[in-house]
């Protein structure tokens, strides 16, 4: 059975990219999905539980399997989310390869293909 996963790329009002960081690395928000759900309320719900923010707009942008794991990546608009300790908001342009995983790096490829 294939497990599908929704990867978010949030941007905030001010067009900047959130990220979480997890593991000393700085992940774009992922989390499993239900088949139940549909995929725009569990993204507002997620959004919601997790970064206490509104969804203003939802747009898939691309997906990819890998190791029988279905990723959907999508594009959230969402009102202002805070810094935190876990929680970064980044100027696309200035985000370090380095230290992002391997679905932040596709995610941003998708992004900066799209503009």
């Amino acid at each position: 059975m294939t497990t599908i996963k929704h990867i978010l790329l949030l941007i905030d009002n001010d067009g900047k990219i959130v990220l979480t960081k997890d593991d000393n690395l700085w992940r774009i928000p992922h989390f499993e999905v239900s088949l139940k759900e549909s995929s725009h309320h569990a993204i507002i719900r997620h959004i919601s539980s997790k970064f206490n923010s509104k969804v203003k707009d939802i747009t898939k942008l691309e997906h990819k399997m890998d190791d029988n794991i279905m990723y959907s990546l999508f594009l959230v608009k969402t009102e202002d989310i805070e810094n935190s300790d876990s929680i970064r908001k980044f100027d696309p342009e200035f985000i370090n390869h380095d230290n992002i995983c391997d679905n932040t790096k596709w995610a941003l490829d998708i992004l900066n293909n799209k503009r």
